[in-house]
């Protein structure tokens, strides 16, 4: 099913880039300004701006721009399309196409993998409702899991005596494919379950296939979870736990909670809370943080309030902070998991102690204040400087304060804010000299990279171009008259139906390729729509350059914001008399190359012509 083309304009009008974006990374609201980090560099100060009047957004450190559906595509790494849908979905449109029907087409040489798990879950799901599951089914009623959780998540039994193999082998999947997904193994020359006589809970991938399962025994003989191998098909450190599920979950509430395990997930479940997913044990990646923060930038951590919990919390927010993304933690002092809170205490509790949400310096600072003998002079100067070394990255003065004052009473140590203030200065500072340098060294360094070794980029990353050294010009001036006449035409015929009039009669043409291209652009908009909305623009115009231009135009503080007839007539004027200039030095330019007086007539007729036509254009505006 394809989407229309008014439908795509529908969804881009209805959907509010600001709330969008927000569900991706934290915004700085001020006013009718909206700023954020920009998630396509390292970004330590605001230089992403979002235009909620105009429905764009721009870096101007690294040049990253488009509309909401641009966004969407370079944050999650998708396909128009699928960028599309996604937004559709936040703002609830109907569509009659879905993200399952642009699920990546399964390699033919995993088919019979898939086919093999998916069949293992059916298989599954009947034991765990047959006689021989009757034991493990009254475990899951006692821990209070009802039918319907039992069904939501795909939850089944693996029997005694290697039943499950046996059943894959009678449907003719191979001893090769058993051992490929891990459901088996190999030992003494005979297949064996790899799950046997255990409660199995099926993980999913991004896009909800069976992947993996997590297994759970009832004896106190064995290890209580076991996972799945890694494989051809799983790879845990990149794998999150009920993702498809939550996301719909996530986009609604407008942030997710990260858990430990399964169990967990289900816990939460049972509360009637939803945008939840597991890491799948303590040890996070920076591959399962990326994948958890494209459900939402809103993260909050809820592991186990045991030692090995905090730990683990203690890990992950290390490995946030550096790679830049902001975390929250929801302290669990009970000692118990999530599902044994539910069981011990009742729902309440858990929904209770999931609405405490801190910040997560006040989890280091108390994990830390637990880890050392601040009795102990050398201990607590060491958990003084760790903490005066998390407060110097705060950003914010209340933050800094707050901590500085939390630390002096503890320890006596009194932190200097105004030491600190001049050492964070780049994250409040508007200093333009800071952005530029910002935006200087990001450059260079993408120059660096091997993307960039040709000739077809220059040293701002964009592509060569008789205007590319413009186009990222933070000082906003531009040497060539013409070129910002030219600007300033299309500047006014973004804005107005009526300069696109004055255009065609005045003047017709411009003389840059890539001006005369975003004339006619705007032009067969308001001819196509009778309107011209720059984010519109975007999801049309396919000359990269274009939307490059179209974008420093639209953004660019220099050019008027109000259609101004004088002023288009002026730039017009501009652009004639530039054009008359020109004429004027390559006419003289040939006079000067002959020696025939015979020659030269015409050339100096011509001359004189040109020069009465440009004296016609000084005096007017002078």
């Amino acid at each position: 099913m394809r989407i229309s083309e008014q439908q795509i304009s529908e969804i881009r009008n209805l959907a509010n880039i600001s709330d969008v974006i927000g569900q991706y990374i934290p915004l700085e609201v001020k006013g009718r300004s909206v700023r954020a980090q920009c998630p396509f560099h390292d970004d330590h100060d605001p230089s992403l701006s979002i235009s909620t009047d105009k429905q764009i957004y721009r870096c101007f450190v690294c040049g990253n721009a488009g509309n909401v559906f641009t966004f969407v595509q370079n944050f999650e790494k998708c396909g128009f399309v699928e960028a599309v849908i996604k937004v559709a979905n936040f703002i609830n449109y109907p569509l009659d196409i879905s993200l399952n029907e642009l699920l990546p087409k399964v390699k033919s040489e995993h088919v019979s993998l898939h086919n093999v798990l998916n069949e293992t879950v059916n298989y599954l799901s009947f034991q765990l409702n047959a006689v021989d599951g009757k034991q493990h089914m009254e475990y899951l009623n006692k821990r209070n899991f009802t039918k319907e959780i039992i069904t939501k998540f795909n939850i089944g039994y693996n029997g005694l005596n290697n039943q499950l193999s046996k059943f894959l082998l009678l449907k003719n999947y191979s001893e090769q494919d058993l051992i490929a997904t891990n459901i088996a193994r190999l030992g003494n020359n005979n297949l064996y379950d790899v799950f046997n006589d255990r409660i199995v809970f099926p993980i999913h991938n991004e896009f909800g296939q069976v992947i993996a399962f997590s297994a759970r025994s009832i004896r106190d003989d064995q290890a209580k979870y076991i996972n799945t191998s890694d494989s051809v098909l799983y790879r845990k450190g990149n794998v999150v736990y009920n993702y498809h599920r939550a996301k719909d979950a996530c986009k609604k509430n407008g942030f997710v909670i990260v858990v430990e395990g399964v169990v967990d997930v289900i816990a939460f479940d049972r509360c009637k809370i939803e945008n939840v997913v597991a890491t799948l044990g303590t040890a996070c990646t920076i591959e399962q943080l990326k994948l958890i923060k494209k459900l939402s930038s809103n993260i909050q951590i809820c592991y186990d309030g045991d030692k090995a919990g905090k730990n683990a919390t203690y890990k992950l927010i290390q490995l946030a902070k550096e790679n830049n993304i902001d975390i929250k933690i929801i302290t669990n002092n009970t000692q118990y998991d999530p599902d044994d809170i539910v069981n011990k205490f009742g729902p309440d509790e858990l929904i209770a102690m999931s609405k405490k949400v801190y910040v997560d310096l006040e989890f280091t600072f108390d994990y830390l204040k637990d880890n050392y003998n601040l009795e102990n002079y050398s201990e607590k100067k060491l958990f003084t400087q760790q903490i005066e070394n998390e407060i110097n990255k705060l950003k914010d003065d209340y933050d800094r304060q707050n901590f500085s004052h939390k630390l002096y009473l503890l320890t006596g140590y009194k932190v200097n804010n105004d030491q600190n203030n001049n050492q964070n200065g780049s994250y409040q500072s508007n200093d333009y000299s800071n952005k530029k340098k910002q935006r200087n060294d990001y450059n260079n360094n993408r120059y660096k990279n091997n993307d960039y070794q040709n000739n077809n980029y220059n040293d701002n990353g964009y592509r060569n171009n008789e205007y590319a050294n413009r186009l990222n010009n933070q000082s906003n001036t531009l040497k060539d008259g013409k070129t910002k006449a030219e600007y300033e035409i299309i500047s006014q015929m973004l804005l107005s139906k009526s300069a696109c009039e004055v255009f065609k009669c005045k003047l017709g043409y411009l003389s840059s390729e890539i001006t005369q291209k975003c004339a006619i652009i705007i032009i067969d908009s308001y001819r196509l729509h009778n309107k011209c909305l720059i984010a519109d623009l975007l999801d049309i115009v396919k000359d990269q350059n274009c939307k490059e231009l179209l974008l420093y135009i639209s953004n660019d503080e220099t050019f008027s914001k109000e259609y101004d007839e004088l002023l288009l007539l002026g730039s017009i004027r501009r652009v004639k008399r530039a054009e008359l200039e020109e004429t004027l030095l390559k006419i003289s330019e040939k006079i000067r190359k002959l020696t025939n007086p015979s020659s030269c007539k015409e050339l100096l007729i011509a001359r004189s012509k040109v020069q009465l036509e440009l004296k016609e254009y000084i005096n007017e505006e002078n």
